[in-house]
């Protein structure tokens, strides 16, 4: 790694982008799992991915070092198996739930040196991995959904990955649902039924999804707070004031239909 990225500054005089995209699946239940399938998903998955943005970090802010403003970006590929657990995948999606946690904290300690690191997290991608898996009875809940093409990733990646810098970026059908799920674990009825609401909402108002991944982030913070119920009626009122262009009356008044579906 060390010897390309070299020849990468010789030849080029540094890399701006990286992609650690490098990933293996062997779909077994943890009990089914080999010694060595487990090292192989870590090794390649985890490892693999912090050994990367470690060396291109490095390359970077080498690169860097005197200028003013840092040029840099790090782009790294989780999976919806990072949003949200099935059985039946359990040691890949541990691995991609690592990728994630991993990119986040890694941005906050690269942004202020100019850098940035996203976690791409698509669902299934049309490639000879999910080929395999296809058949394979454990895993069909991974790939229930879309399978998505490859003109699909890339158009997110150059479109809003590398324009935007985002520190997590979904691309799925069903990444909203997996995510509500993810937050209110057992009580997805819950979740389904406040998604049902709030997706009603943005086409009463006709605006885009986009302000999905912003309420999430309310509920995940409300349901660290002590007072879990008043927190996320707040966060509710939120989003629902963005839904509403900040009208904060009728917003409101929304809440108690969210909660009560």
């Amino acid at each position: 790694m060390r010897a390309t990225l070299a020849r990468v500054e010789q030849e080029w005089g540094g890399i701006d982008v990286c992609f650690n995209i490098a990933g293996v699946l062997c779909p077994a239940k943890i009990q089914d799992a080999t010694v060595r399938e487990i090292d192989l998903q870590v090794d390649v998955n985890i490892k693999g991915v912090a050994h990367g943005t470690r060396a291109a970090a490095l390359s970077m802010l080498s690169r860097n070092r005197g200028r003013h403003g840092g040029v840099g970006h790090i782009v790294n590929f989780s999976s919806m198996g990072g949003l949200a657990t099935v059985s039946g995948v359990t040691l890949y999606a541990a691995s991609k739930f690592a990728v994630r946690g991993f990119s986040l904290a890694a941005d906050k300690d690269l942004r202020e040196e100019g850098l940035a690191v996203s976690v791409f997290m698509p669902d299934a991608v049309q490639t000879p991995m999910v080929d395999l898996q296809l058949s394979h009875d454990g895993a069909a809940m991974a790939f229930s959904g879309d399978i998505l093409s490859l003109h699909q990733v890339e158009d997110c990646i150059m479109n809003d990955v590398l324009p935007l810098r985002p520190a997590e970026t979904w691309l799925s059908s069903r990444a909203r649902l997996a995510r509500f799920g993810d937050i209110f674990g057992s009580s997805r009825a819950v979740a389904l039924r406040i998604l049902a609401k709030v997706m009603t909402l943005q086409s009463a108002h006709s605006l885009s999804p986009r302000h999905l991944p912003r309420l999430v982030s309310f509920l995940m913070r409300a349901l660290q707070s002590p007072n879990n119920a008043h927190a996320v009626q707040l966060a509710l009122v939120t989003h629902c004031a963005t839904l509403c262009a900040s009208d904060i009356s009728g917003a409101t008044a929304m809440v108690p239909s969210l909660l009560g579906a």
